[in-house]
């Protein structure tokens, strides 16, 4: 088995520590119900590509170990800051546009959510954390 790049992080919230987020994705579906009418889903697992997976990697060593071992390229012509994203380790939600087919031509946007409710979502998010 061998891996090519891209290589991103997997980023997952941990109950204990970061239970101030894990509180806000839970306002948010609330918001979400009572002042749109849309059914916001919390996923745990993000399967697209993703700039919050450069703040945490929750395998850490060991998916540097696997990368070493199984990604010619890795530390030659593919970089990725491992020990940098390790030594931040910020807990991290995606609250942003919904569409289909990321990154390919078929590429499209759900533009009445990304508009509108995403916005409100980001908003409330950012002023949360603000607070605390």
């Amino acid at each position: 088995m061998l891996l090519q790049p891209p290589y991103y992080p997997h980023v997952q919230l941990n109950e204990k520590r970061d239970s101030k987020l894990l509180a806000i994705t839970d306002d948010l579906q609330r918001i979400s119900t009572e002042a749109f009418g849309e059914n916001l889903v919390i996923k745990t697992f993000f399967p697209g590509l993703s700039d919050v997976s450069y703040c945490r990697s929750v395998e850490g060593e060991k998916a540097e170990g696997a990368l070493e071992r199984y990604m010619p390229l890795y530390k030659k012509s593919y970089h990725i800051p491992m020990q940098a994203i390790r030594n931040l380790d910020i807990p991290t939600i995606n609250v942003g546009p919904f569409g289909k087919d990321a990154h390919k031509r078929t590429e499209r946007l759900q533009i009445s959510y990304s508009t509108e409710i995403a916005p409100v979502l980001l908003r409330y998010t950012i002023d949360q954390l603000a607070s605390s």
